[in-house]
This record gives structure tokens, sequence and C-alpha cells, in this order.
């Protein structure tokens, strides 16, 4: 009955079909329960505001003048050593 061709042969699909399952659950409810979309990384990198993104933010918005920005832009490109 188990050897005509179609039996156990693929036994092990069963437990990989059952951990994607689990994995999928466990990733839904922590999303769901989440307090909004997760990045990965660490916690202080934002991956959607960079310091020039910030800079260039508050230049846009008055904030601080075209010498204070120039030279905020200048030690962000140097690495922070100026």
């Amino acid at each position: 009955m188990w050897n005509d061709g179609y039996g156990w042969h693929f036994w092990w699909i069963c437990p990989l079909v059952m951990l994607a399952m689990f994995g999928g659950m466990v990733f839904l409810i922590r999303r769901r329960l989440g307090d909004g979309p997760h990045h990965w990384g660490p916690p202080w990198h934002n991956p959607g505001h960079t310091a020039l993104q910030i800079l260039n933010e508050r230049f846009a918005r008055g904030e601080i003048a075209r010498d204070e920005y120039e030279e905020k832009r200048a030690t962000i490109f140097s690495g922070g050593q100026h």
C-alpha cells in the first residue's frame, strides 16, 4: 500500500510546511500587536531619516541659515571630523 510510488517519498515536506505556517502566524501576530511597521536593524537606525535628510528638511523649513547649513553639511560629509 505505501510502496506504490506515491507513498512516503516526500515525508520531509510536511514539517517544512508546518514550520513555514507557524513562522507566518508568529510574524502576523507580532506585526498586528506591534507598534507599526518594523525595519530590520538596530533600533537607533532609522533608514528613512539620514542626517543629511534631516538637515535638508530643517534648512527648507527655515530653521537654520545658509552658513550654518553649509557648515553642518560639510561636517556630515567629512564624517564628523570637521
